[in-house]
């Protein structure tokens, strides 16, 4: 007998409620744990990606990823005739069947097994029962939990030992009750006919494509070489600004800055050495409390993607920041300044990249920051909003969507704080806001 071992990673806990799949994976074993064929991939699930701090994932990983109904072709193969089997089954169980069943193409009933429930047959001391802990505990490798691959692999070889430990009487009991399960409610008795339309896009391969050389680089360097180092580059900054306020560059916004350089007769190495400038500011920023905390230090990877700057340089200058924390640096370039947003609406998108006792900081919290500006939070975007807040820059929430739609400014999370002049990570300027009267 084969087992189809699979997990997904969601924007939530609800199919029902909308939630949907952005990674999925399927190992089909055979009983002795061989490895018989595998398919992974992310997938763009239109909507908000949901608790990104769980499946470590971003709207722009999935933001190129296929539909769940261009891969579906790919699963039922390795779906069918064999166990479904998950840790914790039916969770994964109920996010597949939602999706096939958007499709309008459901899944016949399938033998379920959980390896969470079977894990109880095994003796242990074991106190946990998660994937993680028993992996552990079993000498299982387990290299990252929630990526759906190595959690699927996890759990099929936790599947091989738990057969193993509970012996071949034991186990036939076990599977005969699952596929009796499953003769008791069929009631569609074929699959779904699907061809696969496009191909897997693992986090891997996004990993290899979002590596690659950025926009603006190659346009900076079809830039003109210039003698002319004592320009006026306030110009130049104020309106990188303005294009990264949303952490994305647009091919229109990259060809408006090298439209700006070269009428500001800037060559490559001048660009570059603003770029530089412009990081090096944010750095200060990153520093103010001493410490660059994980948001800040992926906010400072992405800016400096961006901007063509490697890893090398940016470790580079975040030595040089912390050496000269001492002597903070006022930035004077901020194209959103406090007498900008006064009485200014604003809304929130998304899971905040930040937390606060544990959790990701409430919308409650960023609100109050708001306040503390004179900006006016509101709870739904409308045409006369003037800003909307993401903590993913690609969000597909409803709220960015129509934001685009409208032509309202997207200001990134960490814009956000900047701007408002507040220390997302700084626990005490938080808990202040928490007893903030409105």
């Amino acid at each position: 007998m084969d087992f189809a071992v699979v997990d997904v990673e969601t924007t939530g806990l609800f199919p029902r409620r909308h939630d949907r799949i952005v990674e999925i994976a399927i190992v089909r074993v055979d009983a002795h744990g061989k490895m018989l064929d595998e398919f992974t991939s992310l997938i763009n699930p239109q909507r908000d990606i949901g608790p990104q701090h769980i499946h470590g994932l971003t709207a722009r990983d999935v933001s190129n990823a296929p539909l769940f109904e261009d891969i579906a072709g790919h699963l039922i193969p390795l779906l069918r005739g064999a166990v479904f089997t998950a840790h914790n089954v039916h969770f994964d169980k109920r996010f597949v069947a939602a999706e096939f069943m958007r499709m309008n193409a459901p899944l016949p009933p399938m033998p379920l097994l959980c390896t969470l429930r079977i894990s109880r047959f095994v003796n242990s001391d074991v106190n946990s029962r998660r994937l993680a802990d028993l992996c552990c505990a079993f000498g299982i490798s387990l290299k990252r939990k929630h990526c759906a691959h190595t959690d699927a692999i996890a759990t099929a070889q936790l599947l091989t030992y738990i057969l193993k430990e509970i012996g071949d009487e034991m186990a036939r009991d076990v599977l005969r009750d699952a596929l009796a399960d499953a003769a008791a409610k069929r009631s569609v008795s074929t699959w779904p006919n699907i061809a696969p339309r496009v191909g897997p896009l693992s986090r891997r391969h996004h990993s290899a494509v979002a590596s690659s050389s950025s926009l603006i680089s190659k346009l900076i360097a079809k830039l003109p070489p210039s003698s002319n180092a004592s320009v006026e580059a306030t110009e130049y900054l104020s309106l990188l600004d303005r294009a990264l306020e949303d952490r994305i560059l647009t091919v229109d916004e990259a060809q408006a800055l090298t439209e700006l350089a070269t009428e500001l007769h800037l060559g490559p190495q001048q660009v570059m050495s603003l770029h530089e400038e412009y990081l090096d500011q944010i750095i200060t920023l990153a520093l103010r409390d001493h410490i660059v905390s994980k948001a800040e230090e992926k906010d400072l990877e992405y800016v400096a993607e961006l901007l063509g700057i490697g890893n090398a340089k940016l470790e580079q200058m975040l030595k040089q920041g912390e050496a000269e924390r001492s002597r903070p640096k006022q930035r004077q370039d901020l194209s959103i300044s406090a007498r900008d947003v006064l009485q200014k609406t604003i809304c929130f998108t998304g899971e905040s990249n930040h937390f606060f006792g544990g959790e990701p900081l409430s919308r409650t919290i960023q609100e109050r920051a708001a306040e503390t500006s004179g900006m006016i939070p509101k709870k739904s975007v409308t045409k006369k909003l003037d800003f909307l807040v993401a903590s993913d820059a690609h969000s597909m929430s409803g709220k960015a969507k129509k934001a685009r739609l409208y032509g309202i400014r997207i200001l990134a999370e960490s814009v956000f704080w900047q701007m408002v002049g507040i220390d997302p990570s700084d626990e005490k300027a938080l808990r202040a806001l928490t007893q903030r009267k409105r």
